[in-house]
């Protein structure tokens, strides 16, 4: 807990630390001393408003999950082509697709895009495609 927490608080009567789990979850600990004098660690898992309010409806969790990819996508071959220092049309001529193509990747308007082509782009910065399961 200690190399990735964050000491929020620290008083005479308690201190607050905060940490993400393995599992993303945002955890709380609080070191306390009661009124008579009992002293120890309280853990206790928070949600924070963003969480509660995607994790209340499926449906609208399943279309942020789909739209936040999508994103990384999309960030993830900028970035790489800024690296690189790549332009659009320089990286759509070495995988071999039109210009199009590439700014619907960057767009994040790449629905239509077969799988072949998208692993031309990654291929062509660098990088593959390796399926992990959740």
């Amino acid at each position: 807990m200690d190399e990735n927490s964050c000491l929020i608080y620290k008083g005479t009567s308690f201190s607050l630390k905060w940490y993400y789990d393995r599992n993303g979850k945002s955890v709380a600990f609080d070191y306390f001393i009661n009124t008579t004098g009992k002293k120890g660690w309280r853990k206790e898992i928070m949600e924070s408003t963003f969480d509660k309010f995607i994790n209340s409806n499926p449906k609208r969790k399943e279309k942020f999950e789909k739209e936040y990819n999508e994103f990384l996508l999309s960030e993830f071959v900028l970035e790489k082509m800024e690296e690189e220092k790549i332009s659009v049309r320089t990286l759509a001529q070495r995988a071999g697709v039109s210009p199009t193509i590439i700014q619907k990747i960057l767009s994040k308007d790449a629905e239509r895009i077969n799988f072949r082509t998208f692993t031309n782009v990654l291929n062509t910065l660098g990088y593959r495609i390796s399926i992990v399961r959740k």
